[in-house]
């Protein structure tokens, strides 16, 4: 075997970036030798982590000085052991393949200098040698920064999530498989997507067709990643509300064309069309649904022309969508955050809200206690989870202060604005999860309330809604989403009396992260909206929690027993209570 060390070095001094060739493998010695073979000497580390192969794997690593051998008891999910493999690198990028892909023309691959957060490859795959054309061409984020803050999401067919673009490259990727390993591989990962996976589309190479469909709740994993690959591409979003004026979507990486048209359709009537040039950024699609609504509008690419001198491949349009959301005639106002008072920020929210927005309007600011809170618990490691997010304002100051935001949203409305706020604001640290938090999947009515949209609530039961909107929507566990989380640190949590059956669904969660939890205590909510009674959510506290204050304008006050919470509640001038669950004593 070819003592790899000197030509590494050779390669060093050509690059800007040191690069680390980041695998995953479990007995695939023969294939590993293959990829080993064509990358190993332009590289400067690569780390390897196997799930205890029983073949020659091992061996074949042992030949090869500067690659590193680590074990992983991790099963069926390919994203935590890719995150391994990141945490075990330290290059500046890192090259992340599989033992059954090539990398096409390395030689002049590795001479090119990398600046963005994050590439993609185009990928070819082939099944018994035939090229699987209905596939391509699914493109791989492969190629990214370590900077510790990028990494892997969802079981199986991972994505990267973190970074702030992602930009396509020339070079393709050569994936191949035989027909049986295909098939076996297919029902492993559907096993695994049926655990808990997310919206995707499955193309089932054995007979080269493609299978579209949404998993338990999210159309657009990872705040939203959709891909629109080739010009009969299209994607759908829910618009109820009558009043809707636009489509807003944000794309984050553009192909071969210049010019594309999209329209916007509501069964087969034309509700909107835009003609643009598209770049990275935010467009909106004007569209008027006064007479259909609620209806699902389709966007669809019906035109591409003109196209890009620097984009070398025979994709078509190949957008990548990252967020969809419907914009309604709003209310802006500037926002702040006590703990960032330089930072300039604006938010944007219902302008019938009589609650919220009028808040922000007239000081800048809503829930000081909350931001208070934030400032004192959430430190800049910390995951948190906004559920309920509304229009965004908690999960804004949580995503100045933490590391990584997931926003749970469940309104079309709300979720428009949510997106709009995080876009204009450029937070990239917020990741938007759209469906309704609750015990159990399944479905769910959402009742968007005027003028207290803040109030919007879900309920099991449908009823007439004449002060607003009422919506059918999916319903997921947080303990399906398990698997996604690193950690867990914060969980805000404000669902109009819905928290019980959020908290029921969120049992492991809970008990594998042990999170601060800051949750709304809000027995008018229970009984009014669900004909229910508050104390059961005081005994699951109580079980869960050692120790709970009341938080009133940043004084915390312990309380002990269901009578002592709900002391200061006279359903006249104090309707909730704002409660601080620790695991440990908070002494100031």
């Amino acid at each position: 075997m070819q003592d790899y060390q000197h030509s590494k070095k050779q390669w060093v001094t050509m690059n800007k970036q040191s690069i680390t060739l980041g695998i995953i493998s479990y007995n695939e010695g023969a294939l590993m030798e293959r990829l080993l073979n064509q990358l190993a000497e332009f590289v400067d580390e690569i780390i390897v982590v196997d799930s205890f192969s029983t073949d020659n794997t091992h061996e074949i690593i042992s030949r090869f000085k500067h690659a590193k051998l680590f074990n992983s008891t991790i099963r069926d999910n390919f994203a935590l052991i890719r995150n391994e493999v990141i945490a075990h690198s330290s290059s500046d990028y890192i090259l992340m393949m599989d033992c059954d892909e090539l990398l096409e023309n390395p030689e002049v691959f590795f001479k090119q200098t990398f600046t963005e957060d994050a590439y993609m490859f185009p990928r070819k795959n082939y099944v018994d040698g035939e090229f699987m054309k209905n596939a391509y061409p699914d493109y791989q984020g492969r190629l990214f920064k370590n900077n510790g803050k990028i990494k892997y999401e969802r079981a199986v067919h991972e994505v990267l999530y973190g970074y702030t673009n992602i930009i396509p490259l020339a070079q393709h990727l050569f994936h191949h498989k035989s027909r049986e390993k295909f098939i076996s591989n297919d029902s492993k990962y559907r096993s695994i997507i049926n655990n808990g996976g997310n919206g995707m589309s499955i193309v089932d190479m054995s007979d080269d067709t493609i299978f579209k469909g949404w998993y338990q709740y999210e159309q657009f994993p990872n705040g939203a990643a959709s891909r629109w690959c080739s010009d009969n591409g299209s994607v759908t979003i829910e618009c109820a509300d009558p009043s809707i004026q636009a489509i807003g979507i944000y794309i984050s990486t553009v192909g071969k064309f210049k010019q594309a048209r999209l329209t916007a359709k509501a069964g087969r009537k034309v509700v909107g069309k835009l003609d643009f040039e598209p770049e990275r950024g935010t467009y909106f699609i004007p569209v008027n649904v006064s007479d259909v609504a609620p209806a699902t509008v389709t966007l669809n690419i019906i035109k591409c022309w003109d196209t890009r001198e620097y984009v070398n491949d025979p994709r078509t349009l190949g957008l990548f969508v990252d967020r969809i959301w419907t914009e309604a005639p709003g209310t802006i106002a500037d926002f702040k955050v006590l703990f960032e008072p330089d930072v300039k920020l604006t938010i944007k929210g219902d302008a019938h809200d009589n609650g919220i927005m009028p808040c922000i309007v007239s000081s800048g600011y809503w829930e000081t206690a909350t931001q208070k809170v934030i400032d004192k618990f959430v430190t800049t490691d910390d995951v948190c989870l906004d559920v309920g997010a509304n229009i965004g304002a908690i999960a804004i100051p949580l995503a100045l202060r933490a590391k990584k935001v997931f926003a749970f949203e469940v309104g079309n409305v709300p979720y428009g604005y949510l997106c709009r706020n995080i876009l204009e604001n450029n937070l990239t640290n917020i990741e938007v999860v759209k469906g309704a938090v609750a015990n159990e999947p399944g479905k769910l009515y959402y009742y968007y309330t005027y003028p207290n949209v803040g109030g919007s609530f879900v309920s099991t039961e449908k009823h007439s809604n004449s002060n607003g909107l009422t919506e059918e929507i999916e319903a997921f566990a947080l303990d399906s989403m398990i698997d996604r989380f690193d950690r867990v640190d914060f969980i805000k949590m404000d669902i109009e009396g819905y928290e019980l059956n959020a908290l029921n669904g969120a049992v492991e969660l809970l008990k594998k992260f042990s999170p601060k939890l800051y949750i709304e205590f809000n027995p008018v909510a229970f009984k009014n909206m669900h004909g229910n009674e508050i104390k059961p959510l005081w005994d699951f506290l109580a079980n869960t929690y050692p120790y709970i204050y009341v938080v009133r304008d940043w004084n915390l006050r312990r309380v002990t027993s269901y009578e002592e919470v709900m002391s200061e509640i006279d359903f006249t001038t104090r309707t909730l209570e704002d409660l601080l669950c620790l695991n440990e004593e908070y002494i100031e």
